[in-house]
């Protein structure tokens, strides 16, 4: 009996191996996380509540994005005017506000080098998300009881940062995502500056 219970103990330990983070119900690998990533990915400079600013090293970076992606889809659907927008009608907007550039040169305008171009289309499908959250608003959505009703469970493996399920934050010097600033004593939205290295 007691062989078989460290069998089992065992068994649900290897389930955690090379786990970046369980969203939602969703298994996010670390090799998922690396598929992001060029050699050449350079941590993020964010700026905080009091203007000084932070590095945000590559990986907890892709892993805050992912989380607010499906963040902001989980929010969508808890507001009924905006509940059937879909990833593609918001890639198709994104692809009218790139306005004939490329995603990788949006991206690198925002300071972000060294990611795939999947990764960019993420960061700015996120982008898109907020402005979709923020347009709601604006016609008189209340957002904030939006966002409190949902259940929107994390866990994030402690090298890529810490979750606050209480304020929906990734912590590694990550602010939630623009459309969370909605709620009361919330954090700065997330601000990516241009980075100081070439």
């Amino acid at each position: 009996m007691a062989s078989v219970l460290v069998v089992a103990g065992l068994a649900g330990c290897r389930t955690n191996v090379n786990t970046a983070a369980v969203i939602d119900g969703h298994r996010v690998t670390e090799t998922e996380v690396n598929q992001y990533l060029t050699p050449n990915a350079q941590p993020v400079s964010e700026r905080d509540q009091n203007g000084g600013t932070s590095q945000i090293s590559p990986r907890s970076f892709v892993v805050a994005q992912l989380i607010n992606e499906r963040l902001g889809f989980k929010i969508l659907a808890a507001i009924p005017s905006v509940s059937d927008v879909t990833a593609a009608q918001l890639d198709a907007q994104l692809q009218s506000d790139l306005a004939g550039k490329s995603v990788t040169e949006v991206a690198e305008t925002l300071g972000l080098h060294g990611y795939t171009e999947d990764f960019y289309k993420i960061v700015l499908r996120v982008q898109e998300l907020s402005g979709v959250l923020r347009n709601a608003q604006q016609n008189g959505v209340d957002v904030s009881k939006a966002i409190n009703s949902i259940t929107f469970p994390v866990s994030v493996s402690p090298r890529y940062g810490r979750w606050d399920a209480n304020n929906l934050q990734f912590s590694s010097g990550v602010t939630v995502p623009g459309y969370l600033d909605v709620r009361p004593g919330s954090h700065v939205p997330l601000q990516v500056l241009p980075s100081t290295t070439s």
